[in-house]
């Protein structure tokens, strides 16, 4: 029975009807998930596919301790909590990428690779 045809014999009934249903958990699951826009926590291709981004810079932020919360599972696959990717983007947008911006961060990222020592001429 779709979701329509249940709409319609629901429509039917008295407002004080009681009704004995049985669902799937995974079906149950998945509705309350679609409700609440999503699940609470991402795989790193679900991240992907509802934040944007790539599977595998999810997984560079996951394994560089970005994501607040994120752990990998038995398997190994990056489990990432939504609020938290949500939180991260929400912090990529605040923070901008101009290019003076970015071509600082790459500098830091260079300088920390290397052990080198970053320092900012004040004018």
């Amino acid at each position: 029975m779709s979701s329509d045809e249940l709409l319609s014999a629901l429509a039917y009934l008295p407002d004080d009807a009681v009704l004995t249903v049985s669902v799937r958990k995974a079906d149950l699951l998945a509705a309350l998930e679609a409700r609440a826009g999503g699940p609470r926590v991402l795989s790193t291709s679900q991240a992907a596919e509802f934040l944007g981004y790539t599977v595998q810079r999810w997984r560079r932020w996951a394994a560089a301790g970005v994501i607040e919360g994120a752990w990998q599972d038995d398997g190994g696959r990056w489990r990432l909590p939504r609020a938290a990717c949500e939180a991260h983007i929400e912090r990529l947008q605040h923070e901008g990428s101009s290019p003076e911006k970015r071509a600082r961060r790459r500098a830091q990222r260079r300088a920390a690779l290397t052990g080198q020592l970053e320092i900012e001429t004040v004018v």
